[in-house]
Order: structure tokens, then C-alpha cells, then sequence
């Protein structure tokens, strides 16, 4: 989907000016799953082209969780869908647990 590119970019490009780290890069992912989530359900209010359930779930599990989360709640987007809402809370707890250990 170009739009999901086109919102990597913007945040590759902004990572390279800010001189990256992983700091950088998690929040980078975390913005771009909200960003995600908010233009799923702008297109499904819309009845426009979505976002396949598997890219947002592939960019969550790539430790976008925190902003899948809170896509979740301020757009109330895929809240009722337990399916998706139960990986998202699943793949948030494994990520909090990394960074408790890396930390």
C-alpha cells in the first residue's frame, strides 16, 4: 500500500536528520502503527481501499504494539474485533518484557 510506504519514509527520512538510535527507531515504528491504524479507519469510515489486517499486525509485531494500542483506543478501530485486539495486547506484553530485560 503506498501510503504505508509513503509514512516510512517520512520517518526514515526524519530518523537520518535526528541521527537515529534505537530510541529513535522504536518511537519512529510506535507513530507510524498509530498513523496506520488512524488511516484504516479513516478509509473505513470512507469505504476506501484498507489496510490488511496482517500489515498492521506485521508493523505491531515489529514493536509497534504501544501505538497499535493506542490506535486501538483513540480511534476505537478493530476494539471490537477480538482477534485482532488480543495479538495487539499479546504482542504489547512480549514488548514490555524485552525492554524490562534489556533494560
Amino acid at each position: 500500500m503506498v501510503l504505508a510506504e509513503l509514512i516510512w519514509l517520512v520517518l526514515a527520512t526524519a530518523g537520518a536528520v535526528c541521527g537515529g538510535g534505537w530510541p529513535f527507531l522504536l518511537f519512529a515504528v510506535n507513530i507510524g502503527v498509530l498513523l496506520l491504524f488512524g488511516c484504516d479507519k479513516r478509509a473505513a469510515i470512507k469505504r476506501l481501499p484498507r489496510i490488511p489486517e496482517k500489515e498492521l499486525l506485521f508493523w505491531t509485531a515489529l514493536g509497534g504494539s504501544a501505538g497499535a494500542m493506542i490506535g486501538i483506543l483513540l480511534f476505537k478501530h478493530k476494539s471490537s474485533k477480538w482477534s485482532m485486539t488480543g495479538w495487539v495486547v499479546i504482542l504489547f506484553v512480549f514488548h514490555c518484557a524485552l525492554l524490562a530485560y534489556l533494560a
